[in-house]
């Protein structure tokens, strides 16, 4: 992907660590999907939700070649449900990858800065 400006690329550089740093999971995308809808209008960029959550936009006018960015929203998340030690707890796993985890231990690392 080529940048268009400086400017475009100092852009991502300030959203994309707001975006990856908000609460997802499976069916629990809300937070970052606010975040494209706010990003959206703030830019003018008209869009619209499909019956799936997904977002949609559009822009320009059409002379170009049509251009797709397709991500995903949310990635794998856990809710715990009880807390057995100071080192260890019990959580349900949120997406699709539960059947691979069930009766596994995971290492749940802090953020930097959090003990």
């Amino acid at each position: 992907m080529g940048w268009t400006t400086g400017r475009d690329r100092r852009w991502f550089q300030k959203m994309l660590p707001e975006i990856l740093s908000l609460p997802t999971a499976p069916f629990n995308e809300d937070a970052v999907i606010g975040f494209v809808r706010r990003t959206l209008r703030r830019l003018d960029i008209s869009y619209r939700m499909d019956r799936h959550g997904n977002i949609i936009a559009h822009m320009g006018t059409g002379r170009r070649p049509p251009l797709a960015m397709v991500a995903h929203m949310d990635h794998p998340g856990f809710g715990i449900e009880k807390i057995i030690s100071p080192t260890s707890l019990s959580a349900r796993v949120l997406g699709g990858v539960g059947g691979n985890l069930v009766g596994r231990k995971i290492r749940f690392q802090p953020p930097p800065g959090c003990r």
